[in-house]
C-alpha cells in the first residue's frame, strides 16, 4: 500500500566490458557505491525527485503484463498510471540545465568510469567511439561525463505492509556471471534471516547493506548490498523541453554596462496554453574567438565545443552559473542567455520564439 519511485541523474556510469581472456570486467569500479546518497551526481541542484508518491501505493496485476517490441514480457510500474495525463509527474532527465559532470574514476586509474561514449556500448552496437566526446577523468577524479551521458537513478521504496504479499518476482539479468562488479544495484531489504523475520523500513536505510537469501543453507543467509543485477524494463520518454544559447554579446570595451529587463514575444498571455518560454543569463569579463560569434560553436550547454579552439571566457566573478535576470549582471561586459522551451505533453502545443531584445545603458 506504500511504493514510492524517486529520479536523478546518477554520479556513476557502469560499465559491464570484459576481458576476452578471464572473462572479468575491465571496469568493475565504474558502478554504484553502497551508501545511497553518493550515488546522486547532484544533491544540492539535482536531488531525487519523488515522481510517484508512497500513498499510491502498487497493486501488481496480471493482466496488466504487456509485450515490449522486443518480444520481452513486462509489468508497468505504477508511475503515471490510473490519473489523468494533466496530474503526471515528469522528471527531465539528460538535464542540460545541470552543470555537474560525473562518472569518476576510481583512485588506482582504469578501474573506474572509462567516459562517454561506454566501450560496451561500442562493442554491441559497433556505433561511435568509446571515450568520445567525453573522455574519462583523471585517477580520483569527480568525472567528465555531464548529465546529456549520465544514466537515470531510480529510486525504489516498498514499505513493510502487513497485508501486502511478496509473491512477485520480476526479472533480473546479471551483467557479468564472473563477478558482482560492476554494481548496477544497490538496496537493503527485510526479510527471513538465519535467527528470524527481519524488518525494514526503507526511509531509514542509509547504506546498501543486502537482504536474505532463501536458498541458502541454512535458509536466511546475508547478501551484498551491492551487486550487478540489472532490472528488465523500459521507459516512456517525451521530448517536453529544449533549450537554445545565444552568442556571448559584447556591451563595449571598457565598459561597465548597467542591464534592463529583457524584452521577449510572444507575450506569456499569447504563449499557447501549458506552455513556457524560460530566459536565463550569465556574464563574462571577456570572451573571444568562435563563442562570441557563432552560436554553433557551443555545446548542449553554452559552453565553447572544444575549449581554447572554439573560444575562451572569463566569467564575471567567477561564476558560470544561470540566472533569472540579467541584472544580476551588472557590470559585465560580455553576456549570454539562454531561453527555455517548455511544451504542452498533454495537447502537444509547442512556444515559439518570434523576438528577444536586451537594453543597457553604459
Amino acid at each position: 500500500s506504500r511504493f514510492e519511485i524517486s529520479l536523478a541523474h546518477c554520479k556513476y556510469l557502469p560499465d559491464e566490458s570484459f576481458d576476452t581472456t578471464n572473462l572479468l570486467p575491465v571496469f568493475p569500479n565504474s558502478g554504484l557505491v553502497a551508501q545511497f546518497a553518493n550515488n546522486q551526481a547532484d544533491p544540492f541542484n539535482d536531488p531525487l525527485r519523488v515522481v510517484h508518491p508512497r500513498e499510491r501505493g502498487y497493486n501488481v496485476f496480471p493482466g496488466d503484463i504487456f509485450e515490449a517490441d522486443t518480444g520481452t514480457r513486462l509489468m508497468p510500474f505504477p508511475l503515471n498510471r490510473g490519473i489523468p495525463k494533466n496530474q503526471f509527474k515528469y522528471y527531465t532527465w539528460r538535464d542540460t540545465a545541470l552543470q555537474v559532470k560525473a562518472a569518476p574514476q576510481a583512485p588506482q586509474g582504469t578501474s573506474g568510469c572509462p567516459g562517454a561514449e561506454l566501450p560496451i556500448v561500442v562493442t554491441i552496437t559497433g556505433l561511435g567511439t568509446a571515450g568520445s566526446p567525453y573522455a574519462a577523468g583523471t585517477a580520483g577524479s569527480s568525472g567528465n561525463v555531464p548529465t546529456v551521458g549520465l544514466p537515470l537513478l531510480m529510486e525504489f521504496k516498498c514499505f513493510p505492509d502487513s497485508d501486502a504479499l511478496g509473491l512477485n518476482a520480476f526479472d533480473i539479468l546479471l551483467a557479468n556471471t564472473n563477478s558482482a562488479q560492476p554494481n548496477f544495484r544497490a538496496f537493503s531489504t527485510g526479510g527471513t534471516s538465519t535467527s528470524g523475520d527481519v524488518e525494514k523500513d526503507p526511509d531509514l536505510q542509509v547504506t546498501a547493506n543486502g537482504g536474505f537469501s532463501p536458498t541458502s543453507s541454512p535458509p536466511g543467509a546475508a547478501t551484498p548490498g551491492v551487486d550487478n543485477s540489472f532490472y528488465v524494463g523500459q521507459a516512456d520518454l517525451v521530448v517536453r523541453i529544449s533549450r537554445a544559447h545565444t552568442i556571448w554579446f559584447d556591451a563595449g570595451a571598457g565598459s561597465s554596462p548597467t542591464y534592463s529587463a529583457h524584452v521577449i514575444e510572444p507575450r506569456e498571455s499569447d504563449l499557447p496554453f501549458g506552455t513556457q518560454l524560460l530566459l536565463a543569463f550569465r556574464g563574462a569579463t571577456n570572451a573571444t574567438g568562435a563563442a562570441a560569434k557563432d552560436a554553433e560553436a557551443l555545446d548542449a550547454y553554452g559552453e565553447p565545443k572544444t575549449p581554447g579552439n572554439n573560444g575562451v571566457v572569463t566569467y564575471f566573478e567567477g561564476n558560470k552559473n544561470w540566472k533569472p535576470k540579467l541584472s544580476d549582471f551588472n557590470g559585465a561586459r560580455f553576456f549570454q542567455a539562454r531561453v527555455s522551451f517548455i511544451g504542452n505533453t498533454e495537447t502537444d502545443l509547442v512556444p515559439e520564439l518570434s523576438a528577444l531584445g536586451f537594453a543597457f545603458r553604459l
